[in-house]
């Protein structure tokens, strides 16, 4: 599948602007270029750094080309190469690690003194106060709480 992603062109004095196109995430590895407005701009690609030929509309990108993008007009406006690009299937996310039911939590104290509880599945309500999803508390005589996984 592809979608429109257009690359935006701006005046430089430096002349050619050079994208390596690769094969790595965001590479521009299989954009297809189909045209441009605004005002003009030279596209061209290469192989070798060294020759350059101007494309020729659709383009698409492969690895190990280059493209070359050179405005001459010095007007503010943006020159649009308009594009496909392939939509990028992200990797599956990391499974979160599994719990172990029952037991105490481990309790420690971060750098700044605040007490961190490992394992707890923490929830902020709109006040700002936590609750424990995973745990049930139970005060000693004094009121202090204990805090203990519960088993789903």
């Amino acid at each position: 599948m592809l979608i429109p992603n257009p690359l935006l062109v701006a005046y430089a004095t430096g002349g050619r602007l050079v994208l390596p196109v690769t094969a790595a995430r965001g590479g521009l590895n299989g954009y297809i270029l189909t045209g441009q407005t605004g005002p003009p701009c030279t596209v061209e690609v290469s192989a070798d750094g060294a020759t350059w030929q101007a494309v020729t509309y659709p383009h698409t990108l492969q690895p190990g080309e280059q493209l070359g993008l050179t405005r001459t007009d010095p007007s503010a406006t943006a020159t649009t190469i308009t594009a496909l690009a392939p939509v990028d299937e992200a990797p599956e996310p990391e499974p979160e690690p599994e719990l172990p039911i029952g037991g105490a939590f481990t309790v420690g104290t971060d750098a700044e003194g605040f007490q961190t509880i490992e394992g707890a599945a923490i929830s902020t309500d709109a006040e700002g106060f936590q609750t424990i999803e995973n745990g049930t508390a139970t005060a000693d005589a004094e009121g202090f709480e204990t805090v203990e996984r519960t088993t789903p």
